[in-house]
């Protein structure tokens, strides 16, 4: 079990400009304590850049869940974007207490992001920024499914969710010392390769081939580096792609299957439910102001 709970009001996101004031805030839409952890559950819309200080005097894992237009990057420094980031949509930063940090989401048209306040002398994890995992952005998906449930399990769920956080952490930075994958670098490479083709279809020889590497090195780095084949790795930044023309563009799905390569709508209507869990008209309903 963690350490028991000792703060329950700490402030996870304050404005980093507070002259700013006409930048929409983001809205805590959910929050629930747990022994030895708060969560929170974040949403905003709109495109207005912002840039917000993450500073807290607990450990925070903050975890983005949906991200739509751009990108909120956590920086290290406010004005400097850093060149080692990951840039997928699914990415992650553990901020350790006392430590400074940077949120920059101009250009995001739609964000979700679940904010962690851990309190509990075990966590040890060194400072990461924007780096992927996919096991722990499972558990705190469902954490936050858990905060925003109107029916939810006891407490024992959610602090063994918590608890497999922890130790998912511990075991992410020792398998960061042992095993090689894909640099931030050649990742950017790699997505800005796709959005170039258009999302047209792409073979996983081609990407190797952009990197020099063979398909199996690269398959196997790609999943060290991200938790993902290449091949679901394209198709969330298909995705990813159509979310942002679902809000920003009247096409219809057909328009926009066709337009991402995809072979016919309802293969793109398969894709899409799989990887977000809703049809996409119904998110295009559920998000489109």
């Amino acid at each position: 079990m963690l350490a028991p709970c000792l703060a329950q009001n700490a402030s996870l996101l304050d404005n980093f400009d507070p002259r700013r004031s006409e930048q929409p805030a983001l809205v805590e839409i959910g929050t629930r304590a747990w022994s030895g952890m708060i969560v929170r559950v974040q949403e905003s819309g709109g495109s207005a850049p912002q840039l917000r200080a993450l500073k807290t005097d607990t450990p925070t894992l903050l975890v983005v869940l949906e991200e739509v237009g751009g990108h909120a990057e956590v920086r290290a420094h406010p004005n400097r974007s850093s060149s080692r980031a990951y840039w997928g949509k699914d990415h992650i930063s553990f901020i350790p207490a006392g430590t400074s940090a940077w949120q920059n989401t101009q250009d995001v048209r739609y964000l979700r992001q679940v904010v962690i306040n851990f309190y509990s002398d075990s966590v040890q994890s060194a400072c990461r920024l924007m780096f992927s995992d996919r096991r722990i952005w499972m558990l705190a998906s469902l954490l936050a499914t858990e905060v925003l449930t109107v029916a939810p399990f006891n407490a024992t769920y959610g602090e063994s969710l918590g608890a497999a956080i922890l130790s998912s952490l511990s075991a992410a930075a020792e398998d960061r010392c042992a095993h090689s994958g894909l640099t931030p670098y050649q990742l950017r490479r790699l997505a800005d390769y796709v959005r170039t083709k258009l999302f047209a279809k792409i073979q996983v020889r081609e990407l190797a081939a952009l990197l020099d590497l063979s398909q199996s090195h690269l398959s196997r780095s790609f999943k060290t580096s991200t938790g993902l084949s290449p091949h679901r790795w394209l198709l969330n930044l298909r995705v990813a792609e159509s979310q942002r023309l679902l809000l920003d563009t009247s096409l219809s799905l057909t328009e926009i299957a066709l337009e991402l390569g995809f072979c016919e709508q309802c293969h793109f209507t398969r894709t899409f439910g799989a990887i977000t869990g809703m049809s996409p008209s119904a998110w295009r309903k559920s998000h489109k102001v």
